[in-house]
């Protein structure tokens, strides 16, 4: 399965979903144990970017 939400950096999964309405707090009661799913899992953070690009020894740069 894979699905595309917005999330924050610094943040974490558990907080993106919730605000995702995927979970509810996974602090109450034993959702701890219903969203243990969510450690097996591999996540994948991602971004865009826009500006040009300058490479100078082994540093890559994004200039806007």
């Amino acid at each position: 399965m894979s699905t595309s939400i917005p999330a924050n950096v610094p943040g974490d999964v558990h907080t993106a979903l919730m605000k995702a309405g995927i979970l509810e707090d996974p602090y109450y009661r034993y959702n701890d144990v219903k969203y243990s799913w969510v450690g097996y899992s591999d996540w994948i953070y991602s971004t865009t970017f826009t500006g040009r690009i300058l490479h100078c020894k082994g540093t890559l740069r994004i200039l806007s």
